[in-house]
Parts: C-alpha cells; sequence; structure tokens
C-alpha cells in the first residue's frame, strides 16, 4: 500500500520518529516527515526533541519532550475502534467486512471496495466480522 493511502487511512494526529542521531543511513528521508505534516499529524523526533512522552486520557493526548518541561501540543486523541471517524471496509464480492488495515481489506479491488462509516451500518447492509482482524 502506498504510504500516502497509508496515512490517508489511519489519519495520525502525532507521530514520533526515533533516528539515531548519528545515524548513517540518513534516515528519515526528508518525505517522511513532510508526509506526516501534511497529514495533519504533530511530528516529533528524537534526535531534535529528546525523549517523548505522549499521555492521554482517551479524548486528549499531550505529548512532552525531553528538551524542555513545557507541554508540546494537546488536541483530541484518535477515535477508538468503534467509534466516531472508524471506516470499515467491505467489498461488493464478499459478506465480510475489515478494519482498513486488516490484510485481507488489502486485497479488495478499488472497484470492488465499499467503504462503511459504521459497524452497525456494516451489519445492516449484510455483512459479517473479519475472523482475523474482529472489528
Amino acid at each position: 500500500m502506498p504510504v500516502g493511502a497509508f496515512l490517508n487511512i489511519l489519519r495520525p494526529t502525532v507521530a514520533i520518529i526515533s533516528p539515531g542521531a548519528s545515524n548513517s543511513c540518513g534516515y528519515p528521508k526528508a518525505s517522511i516527515p513532510a508526509r506526516l505534516k501534511a497529514s495533519g499529524a504533530k511530528v516529533y523526533r528524537t534526535d531534535l526533541d529528546g525523549i517523548v512522552s505522549v499521555k492521554t486520557n482517551g479524548e486528549t493526548w499531550q505529548a512532552e519532550t525531553g528538551h524542555d518541561d513545557e507541554k508540546k501540543a494537546a488536541a483530541p486523541a484518535p477515535a477508538l475502534a468503534g467509534g466516531t471517524g472508524q471506516k470499515y471496509y467491505g467489498s461488493r464480492n464478499s459478506d465480510v467486512f475489515h478494519y482498513p488495515w486488516c490484510k485481507h481489506a488489502a486485497s479488495i479491488k478499488p472497484a470492488n471496495l465499499r467503504v462503511f462509516s459504521s459497524r452497525q451500518e456494516d451489519i445492516d447492509k449484510g455483512y459479517r466480522p473479519c475472523k482475523v482482524c474482529k472489528p
């Protein structure tokens, strides 16, 4: 799956990149933090920000870095499975629905893809949960 498609499905609100301070491979490539930022994620890097701690109460998250004691960000936490914003994938040729990250969802041809916004919508349309990802 292309990185852009993966980020569109995942929709991260925070990302932590942890390269070694003097890694010889040059990671991360400049395009990775740029893509993460473009997807709307707040990006932290341990080589630049020091230790990064993310805490959540299930509704909001806060990130703190080792370079200062100030909280760097506070934002809504990502939706939990089955909550608002969760998407489920089904196929026109099957009666099974999946989480978008499921290996079986990745094999659905774009022309057959059905995207549902709730688990109940899937069930109401005659789909059953995947036995692998258990949505």
